[in-house]
């Protein structure tokens, strides 16, 4: 289990920035290159606080990263090969059937935590693999240590460092945000093919079936009934290949 930082983080190179700068330094060949770093131990980290307290929030005005470059289908079809090497790591299950969460944010109170506790009993329920970035506020780290513990063969919490973040953003299927994120924190996950569950935005489109349009699943009122129907359209779309390439395309292209 990753140990986490116990400090307040103000870095200039943040979260929302690491897909941009990951992604340029890349060789011409690859477009990632995932350099798994994550240790299979199942002990709680030991430090007493475990998430940093802030976020620093740097929206991206320009994802023009190498991966768009190369085209929507070459990174998809990259988000598969980083969806099975991470489930490796983790001596879960190879399944690319089963869609693969993420928390980008980490969590704090701030940031949806009240929704998220109400959440969770429903995405257990649901079949789907959660990654947990080891950031936010410590009783939320206790919280994502018990539930790691309990749940160790589909939830995990990724170590807060660059390469750790891109291995996730690069495996996830959908990003769910309990609070209306920036729009660089959105197009940090569009960047990398990942389809938000969040409130509404002016760069997220609300997927139509019947128009094969959209680029997220969106949810109007901050509720566990609003948003669990997001989680749910999103999850049933999810076993249609087809029609969750297409969202991912339209992540990519916006």
């Amino acid at each position: 289990m990753p140990v986490y930082e116990n400090k307040v983080l103000h870095e200039p190179n943040s979260i929302c920035e690491r897909p941009k700068k990951l992604l340029a330094d890349a060789p011409e060949n690859v477009i990632l290159s995932i350099n798994i770093i994550v240790k299979s131990q199942h002990s709680p980290p030991t430090q007493a606080g475990l998430f940093p307290l802030s976020y620093t929030d740097t929206s991206t005005q320009n994802m023009n990263t190498q991966a768009t470059k190369k085209g929507p289908a070459l990174v998809i079809e990259q988000k598969l090969t980083a969806k099975q090497e991470l489930q490796m790591a983790f001596d879960w299950p190879k399944e690319s059937k089963i869609p693969m969460l993420c928390l980008p944010l980490g969590m704090t109170d701030a940031l949806g935590g009240k929704l998220l506790r109400d959440m969770i009993p429903g995405i257990l329920e649901l079949s789907n693999e959660l990654l947990i970035l080891g950031k936010g506020s410590a009783d939320y780290g206790a919280l994502f240590t018990k539930l790691s513990k309990e749940h160790a063969h589909r939830i995990r919490i990724i170590q807060n460092s660059d390469e750790q973040v891109m291995s996730m953003l690069m495996a996830s299927d959908i990003a769910l945000f309990f609070s209306k994120p920036t729009d660089g924190e959105l197009k940090m996950c569009l960047s990398c093919g990942v389809v938000p569950i969040s409130m509404a935005s002016s760069v997220l489109d609300d997927y139509n079936p019947v128009q094969e349009t959209g680029n997220a699943f969106v949810y109007d009122k901050a509720n566990v009934w609003q948003c669990f129907a997001a989680l749910a359209r999103a999850t049933e779309t999810f076993k249609f290949p087809y029609d969750w390439r297409t969202i991912q395309r339209h992540c990519l292209e916006g």
